[in-house]
């Protein structure tokens, strides 16, 4: 008959044995929710940027197009060089308020939001079990 010491031992040395198994398993399944979410977001970032490359040439040529008929237009009242330097100041105006606000669009993308949504959950979990000494798992604020 066993000691009651070495049921208790052994009992302890297989629940740890399973909290280490499921924490592995925890984390394992962690990293391959990273990894399925970081492909996503990667090919629908590739996706955006092909579209972009195919058309942006287009728009570029059909724009230049258009501000030469306005400054020609124009050039009847005005001298040619103040209506180029006018189109011209408004083009770099208009396009550093949409590089702008382009840059603040992307900086609002959340990466991965999937993976720190879980990540956050087990967190909690295992702080409710008793583990107070956890981390509260937060994404990093971007300005």
């Amino acid at each position: 008959m066993r000691s009651p010491k070495k049921d208790a031992e052994g009992s302890l040395s297989s629940l740890i044995t399973k909290l280490a198994d499921a924490l592995g398993r925890l984390m394992s399944e962690h990293l391959e929710l990273a990894k399925l979410e970081l492909k996503g977001d990667a090919r629908a970032l590739v996706t955006v940027g092909t579209k972009l490359a195919i058309a942006l040439p287009f728009a570029v040529v059909g724009y230049a197009f258009l501000c030469a008929a306005l400054c020609i237009l124009v050039s009847r009242w005005l001298p040619l060089e103040a209506v180029v330097a006018a189109v011209g100041a408004f083009n770099l105006l208009a396009g550093g308020v949409l590089g702008y606000a382009t840059m603040r669009g992307l900086k609002r993308r959340n990466v991965m939001d999937d993976t720190f949504q879980e990540l956050s959950k087990s967190v909690a979990v295992l702080a409710a079990d008793g583990h107070r000494e956890l981390p509260e798992v937060r994404r990093e604020q971007r300005q």
